[in-house]
């Protein structure tokens, strides 16, 4: 899962998984409410639960951002 990264593009380094869980509730769902609200996706902004379907959005987004500007 992915936390909150931003800043401009030519200063962003990864260098810290600090925010990165495993998924072990019983449902496979975390609640950690770490966002940009311009780009987040919608099961979090409603405080659901949220599972690897988040990543498929987070790529959705970055993709977009890349080839849209």
């Amino acid at each position: 899962m992915y936390a909150d990264i931003s800043g401009s593009p030519e200063s962003l380094r990864i260098c810290d998984f600090g925010f990165a869980k495993q998924l072990r509730a019983e449902n496979g769902l975390l609640m950690t409410p770490c966002y940009t609200a311009n780009f987040v996706a919608p099961e979090v902004l409603k405080r659901q639960g949220y599972d690897a379907a988040c990543d498929i959005w987070s790529l959705g987004v970055l993709l977009y951002t890349m080839l849209a500007g």
